[in-house]
Formats: structure tokens, sequence, C-alpha cells
């Protein structure tokens, strides 16, 4: 393992260190006299000349980030409570509770291996998967007597008919809202792991790794870790994730990606290195050395260089850590991980084992209150503290840093990343409206159906 990451970190950093390149990376702290109490150049950076990224640090992405997630919580939160803490009803308020699950369908595999392949269960289907019972033909039904249809007419008045329509309409409204709220997390996801996809692609596979501070990457990868734990906890809470076989197959391979590409790649690559950035420089002093390259803190090779200028100048410069794997972001990496592996093979086992359990509960109760539903429950609990926990200390943490950085004497223009001017940073937020499209949709689409019905 060692060895292949040592092999990417040096492909990574062979064009940035090329004397061709049209930066070339250099990781030198250079002081401006023998007593090093004053940093001239922290690599190709001299003092006062650090370039903002709005597209990476600017308020508009960090809001495009912060304010979807924090929906979210509240979404899941909506539909956690209920299941654990009965609520009694709430006039026009409605409380979301998740509708019966439709009569299970087996799809092309288990069809196929249920034709072919003796199963210790009878697929739940009373007649065979390849043929279609044959209805029996009973003739017009037409009344005896034509001109009195009145026997025919509903038995109910229509007081009594709209008293059970007011019972059955709370019990509607609920379910519409419980759709809804999972539609909601649903778009939220999909859009912040796939802007945190983009933000690791343009580093890790163009040459913007070799213009890339320090501070700007760790402000992105503090991003794409609250994104993913975000949609992690979404993987764990939509019933309907797997509804469409070709979009949840693009869903997975999407948070996957995002686990080991966005997040695990460079994570490893800092543990193999031996060495991190600190954390959070201290307001006494205005340099850092997370004004260097990204790369700097990637390829072991360059670890001699960056902790020997530290000697002796800790209170010019700060000190780097030199246990990564110990450091947040890798614990809470590593603990998503391990979450979502348990959802998966939850989620797998939960499907592989339906037609059992129709066969003992053809229709199981949405609200049951049974102890392993409540323990299903309190586990998405535990989960939704862990990633509410990540979201706001990774948030204070960017909105510090990004304190300190507009403080120091370093950059340029300090007002570049708390004003929204950029592209990038308004296309991040106006793709926030697809989080109210997909909630209307769903809305409008639920209504429909009820219509037809």
């Amino acid at each position: 393992m060692g060895n292949a990451t040592s092999t990417i970190a040096s492909y990574l950093a062979t064009d940035c260190a090329s004397p061709l390149a049209k930066t070339p990376l250099n990781c030198l702290t250079t002081f401006t006299d023998s007593s090093n109490s004053t940093v001239a150049y922290f690599g190709n950076v001299a003092f006062g000349t650090f370039q903002a990224d709005p597209d990476v640090a600017g308020i508009g992405t960090i809001i495009s980030f912060v304010v979807p997630s924090a929906i979210l919580f509240l979404c899941s939160l909506l539909i956690i409570v209920p299941r654990l803490v009965p609520i009694p009803p709430l006039r026009n308020i409605p409380i979301p509770r998740p509708a019966p699950e439709p009569k299970y369908k087996l799809n092309r595999v288990e069809k196929w291996i249920a034709n072919h392949v003796p199963l210790p269960y009878h697929p739940p289907y009373p007649y065979p998967l390849y043929s279609t019972p044959t209805p029996t033909y009973m003739g017009p039904a037409t009344p005896a007597n034509p001109d009195n249809i009145s026997h025919y007419q509903s038995s109910l008045k229509p007081s009594e008919s709209n008293e059970l329509s007011a019972k059955k309409d709370p019990i509607e409204r609920d379910h519409a809202f419980y759709d809804i709220l999972e539609a909601t997390m649903l778009c939220i996801s999909d859009g912040q792991i796939l802007l945190s996809l983009a933000f690791s692609m343009s580093f890790m596979a163009t040459d913007n790794r070799c213009t890339t501070s320090q501070y700007h990457f760790k402000v992105g990868l503090n991003l794409w870790l609250k994104a993913t734990t975000s949609a992690v906890l979404s993987f764990a809470m939509v019933r309907h994730y797997f509804r469409s076989f070709l979009s949840a197959i693009f869903r997975l391979v999407a948070l996957i990606g995002s686990l080991i590409f966005s997040l695990g790649l460079p994570l490893m690559l800092q543990v193999n290195s031996g060495f991190a950035s600190e954390i959070t420089p201290s307001d006494h002093r205005g340099s850092s050395q997370i004004f260097l390259n990204a790369l700097c803190f990637m390829d072991p090779s360059f670890r001699k260089v960056v902790v020997d200028d530290q000697i002796n100048n800790q209170a010019v410069i700060g000190n780097c850590l030199t246990h990564p794997e110990l450091s947040q972001e890798f614990i809470s990496w590593a603990v998503t991980c391990i979450i979502w592996a348990i959802i998966m093979l939850g989620r797998f086992g939960r499907r592989a084992t339906r037609p059992f359990r129709e066969e003992t509960d053809p229709s199981p109760d949405p609200d049951s209150k049974s102890r392993a539903v409540l323990m299903f429950w309190l586990f998405l609990m535990l989960v939704w503290c862990f990633a509410v926990g990540v979201f706001s200390y990774r948030t204070f943490w960017i909105l510090n840093l990004r304190r300190w950085v507009a403080s120091s004497p370093w950059i340029e223009d300090p007002s570049a990343e708390t004003h929204v001017r950029t592209f990038g940073q308004f296309a991040a937020l106006f793709s926030m409206a697809s989080i109210l499209l997909a909630a209307l949709d769903q809305n409008v689409s639920r209504t429909e159906d009820e219509k037809e019905e």
C-alpha cells in the first residue's frame, strides 16, 4: 500500500516539479535574513502576493455546501424523531410517516434464479412468473331494471363519505410529506456529491494541483468530507434509493468515488508522507506553511525540506502534524466508510430476506414499534448525530481558517473570498434551486397519482 501511494504521489508531483513547468513546484520556506524572524517566500509565493481562489474558498461556495446540508439534516430529523418518540396528531400539521411498501417484485436476475434454480422458498406470486392468470368472463353487468339504478349507487350517505375522506386525508398528507422529505434529501446528496467530485477532479486530474495551496486544498477537503457524510446519511434513510436501477448504480458509483477518490486518496497520500500541515495557525502570527503547495504535504520526498524549515522557527511558521492518521479528517473519513459499509450490508441483507419476511407478514406495518424497528431508527439517530457533529465542527473550522487567512498580510486581496463575484460561486449557489424543484415535483407527481386512483 505504501509503495502504491508513493508512486501516485510521485506521479502527481512529477509534472509540477519539472523545470519546464509553468510554475515549478517549490516547497522551501525562505527567510529575509539569518535571524529567521520574517518570511520572504513560501515556495513561489512572495510576501503579500498569495492569490485567493473564490471558486474553492469563496463565501458562495461555502454557502452552497452548508445550507443544503443543514436542510438535509432538518429533513432527516423530521423523519427520525416521530419514529422514536410518539407524537400526538396535530391539527393542520403533517407528521411524516412512511407509506406501506408495495408488493415485492422480483428483478430480472431473481426471476432467472427462481425459474432455473431450486429455491428454499416460493416466490411471492400465486402463479408462474412468465404466465398471467386467465380472467373469467362474467358477461356485462346490466341492472335488471334500467329505469331504477338507485340500487347500484353507493350505500354511503354523502355525510358518511365525507367523514371517511376526512379521516383518510391526514394519513395521505403524512405520507406525502414523508415522500417530499425523502426527495429533498436525495436531491441534496446528489448535488453535493457531484460538486465534490468536480472539485476533486479539477485538483487531481488537471494542472491546477501545481498551483493549489494547502490552505485551499484543506478547505476543499473538508467541504467534500461534509458532503460525503451527508450523502451516507441520505443513503441510509431514503427507502427508494434503488427504485431506478440505473440511477441507483450511478449514485452508488458517485458515492464510492467520493469516498475513495475525493477523500481516501489525498488522505492516504498524507498518511504515507508521514506529516501534514498544522490544523489552524495561531492568531499571534501571520505566517504559516499552509501557503505552500498542497503537493508538498503528499510526497514523502518533500518531508525533509518542509520539516527542516520548522526547526527553531515554529514561533514564526508553526509546526507540522507528525501523525496524519490521527488527524480529525482521517478519523472522520474512516468512521464514515465503516458506517457506509454497515448500511450497504444492511440494505442488501434486507432486500435478500424480503421474500421470507413477506411470507410470514404479507402486510408489514410501517408504524411498527417492534424492538428491531426501534433499534434501526436508533442506529439512524446515531448516524445523524455523527453527521451533524462532523458538519458543525468542519464548518466552524473552515470559517475560522478563512478568517485567519483574510487577516493575514500574505493574501493579496482579502475581500476576494468574501464576495460572490465568480462564475463558480454563482453556479454553485443557483444549483441549490434544484432542491425546491425536487420537492415540488414530488408533491405534484403524488397528487396526480392520487387523482388517477
